[in-house]
């Protein structure tokens, strides 16, 4: 037969004229035209009063489409999700592809009023799957990963991954490039050049976490080359899908200024719309900026607490620390507690088992000082120790100190160096504080003096230029004395005055967001 030209309206019109004599399927087609205002103006009531005939007359696709109507409350029908699943029941009874593959989510996820059972989800979702349909495929497939519902079996699981992807469906690509990565998934090859290209055409076709991961590539490097701008845009593709992973990572972006012009403003706002759905690392974010302040964004205690309390009662450890240091310090931070330090030891202990570094080194602080907790200089090396190997660099300095004088670990000045020289090489300012004062203190042959301390004075700089006021108050003495630079008091008085205001003022300092240097702020995104 000669192919004839698209013509909906004489579709309709055709649809119409079998509708009016019963005929379901026309009813059906013709509602759903209705529906979608094809051929026809849109009309959800006409389109309902179609499917309603045609169902009554148990044809299962109009069934299923006005199961959909009661779902999202069109076509003048209240939103009602008992009897959208009673229709969508009906029709899958009839083997209703789709029908299958809703109903099987229902019970998957315990929607639409339903119980969850699994398996009767991995049974809905077979009979969908073998009718080829792709999401169905993947969602099957991950319950074989899991073995939820069903028997784990992985070789199932790729079966159906592939047979979804080759439907192009976004998220079993991208589960693909996943099993890819894993070189444990049995029988699959690790393979991350596949892996990435899984993740690009999943990220071309929409896919939000996909996009995310892409971009996370970017950020880190090594799998692809390092693009910060390449990164920003694919989390800016995500987050307009309202994925809050990829709105901190964008805000993340914002804030330091890397593929995007800094913008603390911004990057409030993409924290904001984190925090508000509930997400921890996104109230941990906001509640922090609150805390230090920054450009166009005023320091807010009352509300920094309330979102740090928030996301650390989620068990986010990033928030769970830095709620812990409010209360180690028992300042003016409106968490004021009369068992402060225990408090402080609890958050941090709860933190430091989920691996947190920073938390670590706190706990490890508080052993060495007996706050919070009894004094164990051993357990303190213990903690420090740990922190400083997951690469925390203020952990690196204080294990430095802990070995400068023998408390937990044996005493021993050139490891100790080392460890100050370690932290000064990341740019930390009290390793180049350490480094300096551990020079200006040695014994040094009379005739070498004057050099070591020209060296001493050279990392104290260092340190004070970045804000250190201890160093700044060590620099103001070589000044006055003339050691290792030209005597100056009126550089002395300074420098001594600077230091001096600082350390009453802040004695303990929230380095977001120059501190990210040394440790991502908010981990576990």
């Amino acid at each position: 037969l000669e192919e004839m030209p698209q013509d909906l309206e004489k579709a309709a019109s055709l649809f119409r004229l079998s509708a009016d004599q019963g005929h379901a399927i026309a009813s059906r087609s013709l509602g759903v035209m209705y529906a979608d205002g094809q051929g026809v103006p849109q009309d959800d009531k006409e389109a309902t009063r179609l499917l309603s005939f045609a169902s009554e007359k148990e044809e299962a696709t109009a069934t299923y489409y006005l199961g959909s109507m009661y779902r999202s409350g069109r076509g003048g029908l209240s939103c009602d999700l008992t009897e959208a699943l009673r229709l969508y029941q009906l029709s899958a009874e009839e083997g209703h592809v789709p029908a299958c593959y809703v109903v099987g989510m229902a019970h998957k996820n315990g929607e639409m009023g339903s119980e969850k059972d699994l398996v009767e989800a991995a049974r809905l979702l077979r009979l969908a799957a073998d009718g080829d349909h792709s999401y169905a495929q993947c969602e099957l497939a991950i319950l074989y990963v899991h073995g939820n519902g069903v028997g784990r079996d992985l070789n199932e699981a790729l079966r159906l991954f592939r047979l979804s992807a080759s439907q192009s469906n976004a998220v079993a690509l991208r589960h693909l490039g996943i099993i890819h990565m894993d070189k444990d998934f049995y029988g699959v090859e690790h393979d991350m050049e596949l892996a990435v290209r899984l993740f690009r055409i999943a990220a071309e076709l929409g896919d939000a976490v996909a996009q995310r991961t892409l971009g996370d590539f970017y950020t880190e490097g090594g799998v692809v080359e390092q693009n910060y701008e390449e990164a920003a845009l694919l989390y800016r593709l995500a987050a307009d899908q309202e994925d809050v992973v990829a709105m901190c990572k964008l805000g993340d972006a914002y804030m330091f200024g890397q593929g995007v012009t800094r913008n603390y403003g911004e990057a409030t706002w993409l924290f904001c719309l984190a925090a508000e759905t509930g997400y921890a690392p996104g109230q941990c974010r906001l509640g922090h900026l609150y805390r230090t302040g920054a450009e166009g964004v005023k320091r807010n205690k009352e509300e920094a607490n309330r979102l740090l309390m928030l996301s650390a009662f989620q068990g986010y450890a990033s928030a769970q620390c830095f709620l812990g240091e409010l209360y180690y310090e028992n300042g003016d931070n409106g968490v004021i507690a009369d068992n402060a330090n225990d408090e402080a030891a609890r958050l941090f202990r709860d933190a430091a088992k989920q691996g947190d570094a920073a938390a670590l080194r706190n706990l490890g602080r508080m052993y060495r000082d007996g706050r919070g907790v009894p004094q164990n200089h051993k357990e303190a090396a213990r903690l420090i120790l740990k922190s400083a190997n997951l690469g925390y660099v203020p952990a690196l300095c204080d294990i430095g100190l802990l070995h400068r004088d023998g408390l937990g670990v044996q005493q021993d000045t050139e490891k100790a160096m080392e460890f100050f020289k370690l932290a000064a090489d990341r740019g930390y300012p009290p390793g180049f504080r350490e480094v300096g004062i551990m020079i200006k203190n040695r014994e040094h042959p009379s005739e070498e003096t004057a050099e070591f301390l020209v060296e001493a004075a050279k990392y104290l700089r260092l340190a004070a230029d970045l804000g250190d006021c201890v160093a700044k108050m060590t620099l103001g003495e070589m000044y006055r004395h003339g050691q290792g630079v030209s005597k100056n008091s009126k550089e002395a008085s300074r420098l001594m005055l600077i230091s001096k205001h600082k350390c009453e003022t802040a004695p303990f300092s929230w380095d977001w967001p120059d501190g990210v240097r040394y440790y991502p702020l908010c981990s576990g995104t």
